[in-house]
């Protein structure tokens, strides 16, 4: 028997263009569940193919977007900002995965239980916690703007599937030589930073 949301997920998935074909196919399982994306955890649908059972995930973002498209287009200034923003997170993501093997290990060390939560006080376990910035990520970007007079609605990006670049690779060079100078990381419980929800910039 299946599960009552699987009718439901089904006809959804199927008013999404993108995804008709595996939708076609007999035994297409579905998960609702968190992925990491961009530092943070995002919740969606992961459809399982019945022949390969490779995952293909579809944010919950990209599915309200399909369901419900704009009345307007974008303008092209604020999709290149978010772009850019995009671009941001990911010239970092090398040292948030640093910190986070160096967390880790801290915590299979003897000293490891007296790693905590920055917010909640509460004990870390290894799997269970999110690297976060003790000042915002967003504020960060709009003082390295500001300094090295970048205007993220202009500035050159491509991207291609999730991945965005900056066309000007000196200039990702300084934005992670700033962020390597300038940033303040910690630790948190995986559900303290999710209570952050929507206003989460990292």
């Amino acid at each position: 028997m299946r599960p009552p949301d699987y009718d439901f997920v089904h006809e959804v998935i199927s008013k999404i263009e993108k995804w008709k074909t595996l939708h076609s196919r007999e035994g297409l399982k579905y998960k609702i569940r968190n992925k990491k994306f961009q530092g943070r955890a995002v919740k969606g649908v992961v459809m399982i193919t019945p022949r390969s059972k490779r995952e293909v995930w579809l944010g919950k973002g990209k599915i309200v977007e399909e369901l419900f498209p704009r009345k307007k287009e974008i303008p092209e200034y604020k999709k290149n900002r978010k772009e850019a923003l995009v671009a941001l997170r990911q010239i970092i993501e090398p040292q948030i995965i640093s910190y986070r093997k160096s967390v880790l290990r801290q915590l299979q060390g003897p000293l490891g239980h007296k790693i905590k939560c920055a917010v909640s006080g509460q004990a870390i376990n290894a799997g269970e916690f999110h690297i976060d910035h003790r000042y915002a990520f967003k504020n960060l970007v709009e003082e390295f703007c500001r300094d090295y007079k970048i205007d993220l609605e202009n500035v050159e990006v491509y991207c291609r599937g999730t991945k965005c670049y900056f066309k000007d690779t000196d200039l990702a060079e300084s934005f992670f030589d700033y962020h390597m100078m300038n940033a303040s990381l910690q630790v948190l419980d995986a559900t303290e930073n999710l209570k952050k929800g929507s206003k989460y910039y990292g």
